[in-house]
């Protein structure tokens, strides 16, 4: 624990901030329960938060909708892993995959400064995703269940719409 100890501290104060541009709209406003799933009414797989945020963005560009519903799903997975069960987590890991290979045939804004690049937007997800520090310890326990492993990256269109 003691070396999350600074990271506990600047997300402490990274805190305080948040509300400003939450109210200012700078960024959504985000489920903070103590949930490592938090509230996902309709049962579709993404949280509502983060669903509203999609459905905003990207109401009118449905294939890139459509993409960053596909990746949200599969973040909100990494959150929720049973850590035990080896044989989900590599399916998990496929569909993570799958997920980010499709974000990058959906979106082909290659310029690293832009919100439309996908590498950016995979970032932006996950860190509303891994909002708070028991779902942010929770993917840093499974990204390490991966740690050292070698997979194949998916070939074709790997989006599910």
């Amino acid at each position: 624990m003691k070396k999350y100890l600074p990271l506990v501290f600047i997300l402490a104060f990274a805190g305080c901030n948040l509300n400003f541009l939450e109210k200012k709209g700078r960024i959504p406003k985000l489920d903070t329960s103590f949930s490592l799933a938090g509230v996902d009414a309709n049962k579709d797989g993404i949280r509502d938060d983060i669903e509203q945020w999609i459905e905003k963005r990207y109401k009118n560009e449905p294939k890139k909708k459509a993409a960053v519903r596909q990746l949200a799903k599969s973040a909100q997975l990494t959150v929720i892993a049973d850590l035990h069960n080896e044989q989900m987590l590599k399916k998990i890991d496929k569909i993570e995959s799958r997920a980010i290979h499709c974000m990058h045939i959906r979106f082909t804004d290659m310029d690293v400064t832009s919100e439309n690049n996908p590498s950016n937007i995979i970032k932006e997800v996950t860190a509303y995703t891994e909002n708070t520090l028991l779902r942010m310890f929770h993917s840093m326990k499974y990204a390490q269940k991966f740690d050292g492993a070698v997979f194949a990256l998916p070939k074709g269109d790997t989006c599910d719409d």
